[in-house]
């Protein structure tokens, strides 16, 4: 009779751990999994967040180099544009390029705007641009030291373009050629313009 009484209280142990291991894994470990699960789940797309923003940052670093690049070339550009106060040093650099081409600069002719600043309309502050000064030039030369010298106008430190155009034979040797034309050049303005100029 212990033995039944043993072997009952032994099944009827093993009966209630087999329930308790039921109970929780039917109601603790399966809600924990579950749990884990769906952080797992949010772990995987922050994961996937993360790697979709470092790839779009990438391009963003390619758009700052981009970007960088960009403005070392408005800041070149801008070097090219005089302010009124350096059109005389650029009227110099024209003659010594005719000079340096064997030609003779006979005459510049600057608006008169640029010879009395003291008729320049003032500006509304922060208004600024750009204006363009037209700029008559005479110069002599034959066909050869002309070309050279129109070439080379290019790579004067401003933006310009040449308007009209008109070459001559001179009076005197038969080679020499005068030539008239209008150089329009791109100034900076930023307090005053010039009155009747845009």
């Amino acid at each position: 009779m212990i033995g039944i009484m043993a072997s009952r209280k032994i099944l009827l142990g093993i009966v209630v751990m087999g329930l308790t291991i039921f109970l929780w894994h039917a109601f603790i470990y399966r809600r924990q999994s579950s749990k884990l699960q769906m952080v797992n789940q949010e772990l995987t797309k922050v994961d996937r967040q993360i790697s979709d923003w470092i790839s779009e940052t990438k391009g963003l670093s390619d758009y700052h180099k981009s970007l960088t690049v960009l403005e070392g070339r408005h800041r070149q550009l801008l070097a090219r544009i005089p302010d009124m106060d350096e059109l005389p040093e650029l009227s110099q650099q024209i003659v010594a390029l005719g000079k340096e081409h064997g030609c003779l600069v006979a005459y510049i002719r600057m608006p008169f705007s640029v010879l009395f600043p003291e008729n320049l309309e003032p500006r509304p502050s922060g208004e600024g641009g750009l204006i363009v000064l037209p700029f008559q030039l005479v110069v002599r030369g034959n066909f050869r030291s002309l070309a050279g010298f129109l070439e080379s106008m290019t790579e004067l430190p401003c933006f310009s373009a040449f308007g009209e155009l008109e070459m001559k034979r001179t009076a005197g040797d038969g080679n020499e050629l005068e030539t008239q034309l209008t150089m329009r050049i791109n100034v900076k303005q930023e307090k005053a313009r010039p009155k009747g100029l845009s």
